[in-house]
C-alpha cells in the first residue's frame, strides 16, 4: 500500500469514526450537565473561577477516588474559548476528536512496531474499536475525558518509556507522560505498573544494559508511590467493592470476556493468545522483541485495569459502559498476539492448531461486537438517555424558575446527591454560564406600561401551545381579543456576552404583517424570519450577536394571527459552531462511506505481506 492509499483510508476511517460519533450525539446526547458534572465542574471548578478563587489546587483536587487534571483543564479551557459558557456538548465533541486522536496515535504505533504486517490490517483492526460505540458513556457525557486522556498518556508512555532507548527524547517523552497520567485518574499508574514488571524481567534476561533498566525501574517506583499519594478513600463507594473472593474473581473473569461480559468463563478464552505468547516468552527466557514488548505492555495494563474494576465495583451488577474503552484494548492486544504466535518458529508444528484458533476467537470477537451493538448493551443504552434527557431538561429548568428542589430528585440521571446538585444549580453565578437551553430570562426587559395599547402581553400566546419549556415568553395572542389584536413592542435594552444567539419563536412570524427585528441605534432594523412558519410549537432562530446592546421591535398587524417570542439566549461560539457540525453528522457519514468503499474498490487486499 502506498502512502497516499494509507493516508486516504485513515481520512475516511477517521471521517467515520467522526460521522457516527456526532450522529449519535446529535440524537442522543443532551446540554445539560448530568450528575458529577454539577460537583466536579460545577461546584469545584467554575464557580471558584468565577469567585476569583481559583488555583492550581482546584485542578488537582480529588473528584472521588480520581485527580482529573486534565479534564478539568480542557473543561476550563473550552468554557473559556466559548466566552464564558459552559457547554456540555463542546466538551462531548471535544472528546469525539480526543478519542479519534487515540486512533491515529494507536495507528501509527502498530504501523511502526508491526512493520511486516499489512497497513490494512492495522487499519481496519483498529477502526473497528473505534467505530462501534459501545463505550456509550464516554461518547454521551463531555465529563468522561478522563479516560481518554488515561489512554492518550498511557499510549505515550508505553511507546516512549516502555519502547524508547534510555535517556533518548523519546523515552524522556514517555516518561513525562508516565508523570502526567498520573493525574488524569486514579487508576492511570497502573501503566507504570506494567513497565515495572517488564523492565524487572529484562533486567534479570539482559546483563548487558541492565543498569538502563535500573534507571527506569527506579522512576517508575518513584512514580508508582506518586499515583498512590494521590488515591482518596471513598466510604460511600464501600457498597460498591467487592467483598469476597468470589464476587472478586467473577467481576474479572467478567471484565476479560469483552465483549462477551455476561460469559465470564470466555475470559479466559478471549486472553488466551497473550497468555500463551507471555508464557512462551518466560519459558524460552527469550527477551522480547518492541511488538511483543508493546503488546505485553498493553496486555498488562489491560489486566491491572481490570483487577482495579473488579475490587473497586466488584458488587455491582455488568460492566459500566465507560470501562469499556479500556477493555477493548484487551482485544486488540489478543488479536495481535495471534498473528505473533501464527509466524513464531516455535509453533511451526502447531499452525494448523493456531490458524484454526485463530478463526474461532476472531469470530468470537466480532459475533459479540454485533451482539453488544444490536442486543445487550448499546441499544438499551441508547434507549435510556433518549427518553430520559427532555424529561431532564424539562426538571433541571423548573428547578430554575421555581427554586423548589421537592421535584428535582425523580429523574433517573440527576445523581443520588440530588440536593446538593440542586444548591448547586441554583448558584446565582453559575446560572449565568449555563448553555442556552437552561438560561431562562426572568426578566423580560419590558415594562408594565410599554404592554398599553398593543397586542403584545406577557405570555400571550395560545393555550394549546403552552409557555416555552415553563419560561415566560412575550405573544401578541391577547387573552380576551385573540388573535385580532394587533400592535407593536419595543424591548428594554439586551446585552449579550457571546457572539451568537437563540431567540424561540413560536407562531406565524413570517406572513405579511408580522415582523420580528433586531434594533441598533444608528443601523438598519435587521429581520428576523423563520426559513418557515412555525405554527402552534416552539422553535428557535439563531443569529450573530449586534456588537453594540440592541432592543428587540416585535410587529403584529394581521386581525387573523399571532406569534410569540422568548429573550433572546447568548450561544457561545463553540457552541454555535457544535451545532452547525452536528447538523452535518449524516452527511459526513454517508460521505466517509462512499470513501472508504472507494478506496476498498481500489484495494481490497487485507492479507499480511509477504516476509
Amino acid at each position: 500500500m502506498n502512502k497516499t492509499s494509507f493516508y486516504l483510508k485513515l481520512f475516511f476511517l477517521l471521517l467515520s469514526i467522526l460521522g457516527i460519533r456526532l450522529w449519535l450525539i446529535a440524537n442522543f446526547a443532551t446540554s445539560v450537565p448530568i450528575s458529577d458534572q454539577w460537583t466536579a465542574e460545577g461546584r469545584d471548578l467554575f464557580i471558584p473561577y468565577l469567585n476569583g478563587n481559583f488555583n492550581l489546587g482546584s485542578l488537582i483536587s480529588a473528584h472521588n477516588e480520581h485527580r482529573v487534571f486534565f479534564t478539568k483543564l480542557s473543561s476550563l479551557l473550552l468554557f473559556m474559548l466559548n466566552e464564558s459558557q459552559w457547554d456540555p456538548m463542546v466538551e462531548i465533541v471535544f472528546n469525539v476528536f480526543l478519542s479519534m486522536t487515540n486512533f491515529v496515535i494507536t495507528v501509527f504505533i502498530l504501523k511502526n512496531i508491526f512493520i511486516n504486517y499489512s497497513n490494512n490490517i492495522i487499519l481496519f483492526t483498529t477502526w473497528l474499536l473505534w467505530l462501534n460505540p459501545y463505550a456509550t458513556d464516554t461518547i454521551l457525557i463531555g465529563f468522561y475525558s478522563h479516560w481518554y486522556w488515561m489512554i492518550l498518556l498511557t499510549l505515550g508512555a508505553l511507546y516512549g518509556f516502555l519502547l524508547g532507548t534510555t535517556f533518548s527524547l523519546r523515552w524522556v517523552f514517555g516518561l513525562f507522560c508516565g508523570i502526567a497520567v498520573c493525574f488524569s485518574m486514579a487508576s492511570g499508574f497502573l501503566i507504570l505498573v506494567a513497565i515495572l514488571i517488564l523492565n524487572s524481567y529484562l533486567a534479570i534476561i539482559d546483563s548487558r544494559i541492565r543498569k538502563n533498566y535500573f534507571v527506569t525501574i527506579i522512576l517508575c517506583l518513584l512514580l508508582i508511590s506518586l499515583g498512590i499519594s494521590l488515591l482518596v478513600e471513598i466510604p460511600r463507594h464501600d457498597s460498591l467493592r467487592a467483598h469476597d473472593f468470589l464476587s472478586f474473581i467473577f467481576k474479572f473473569f467478567q471484565s476479560l470476556a469483552w465483549p462477551w461480559n455476561d460469559f465470564a468463563w470466555l475470559g479466559i478464552v478471549m486472553y488466551l493468545p497473550l497468555l500463551i505468547l507471555t508464557g512462551k516468552i518466560i519459558w524460552l527466557k527469550q527477551k522480547p522483541n518492541n511488538p511483543e514488548l508493546f503488546l505485553l505492555g498493553l496486555g498488562i495494563w489491560v489486566i491491572l485495569q481490570v483487577l482495579s474494576l473488579s475490587y473497586g465495583r466488584g458488587n455491582t451488577s455488568g460492566i459500566p459502559s465507560r470501562y469499556m474503552d479500556v477493555l477493548s484494548f484487551g482485544t486488540l492486544v489478543n488479536f495481535w498476539a495471534i498473528l505473533i504466535l501464527y509466524r513464531d518458529e516455535y509453533f511451526k508444528n502447531l499452525a494448523s492448531l493456531v490458524y484454526s484458533f485463530s478463526y474461532i476467537w476472531k469470530g468470537l470477537w466480532i459475533f459479540g461486537m454485533t451482539v453488544m451493538l444490536t442486543q445487550f448493551t448499546i441499544l438499551p443504552l441508547l434507549q435510556f438517555f433518549a427518553s430520559e434527557n427532555p424529561d431532564y431538561l424539562r426538571k433541571v429548568r423548573e428547578l430554575i424558575i421555581t427554586q423548589d428542589k421537592n421535584n428535582f430528585r425523580t429523574s433517573q440521571i440527576i445523581p443520588s446527591e440530588w440536593g446538593i446538585a440542586a444548591d448547586i444549580i441554583l448558584n446565582p453565578k453559575l446560572q449565568v454560564i449555563l448553555p442556552a437551553s437552561l438560561r431562562i430570562e426572568k426578566h423580560l426587559s419590558i415594562k408594565p406600561e410599554q404592554l398599553n395599547g398593543t397586542a403584545f402581553t406577557v405570555n400571550g400566546i395560545v393555550p394549546t401551545v403552552g409557555k416555552y419549556l415553563g419560561e415566560d415568553v412575550i405573544g401578541s395572542y391577547h387573552p380576551q381579543q385573540g388573535v385580532t389584536a394587533t400592535g407593536t413592542l419595543v424591548t428594554e435594552t439586551i446585552v449579550i456576552a457571546q457572539t451568537y444567539m437563540e431567540i424561540p419563536i413560536s407562531g406565524y412570524l413570517g406572513i405579511e404583517g408580522t415582523q420580528l427585528a433586531i434594533l441598533v441605534t444608528g443601523q438598519q432594523p435587521m429581520i428576523i424570519k423563520p426559513v418557515s412558519l412555525i405554527g402552534n410549537s416552539w422553535s428557535s432562530i439563531r443569529v450573530a450577536v449586534p456588537s453594540e446592546p440592541f432592543r428587540l421591535q416585535a410587529t403584529d398587524l394581521r386581525p387573523d394571527a399571532w406569534f410569540a417570542f422568548a429573550i433572546p439566549k447568548g450561544i457561545g461560539r463553540l457552541s454555535f459552531a457544535v451545532e452547525q457540525l452536528l447538523s452535518v453528522s449524516l452527511l459526513i457519514l454517508i460521505i466517509s462511506i462512499a470513501g472508504l468503499l472507494y478506496m476498498l474498490s481500489c484495494d481490497s487486499c487485507l492479507m499480511p505481506k509477504e516476509e
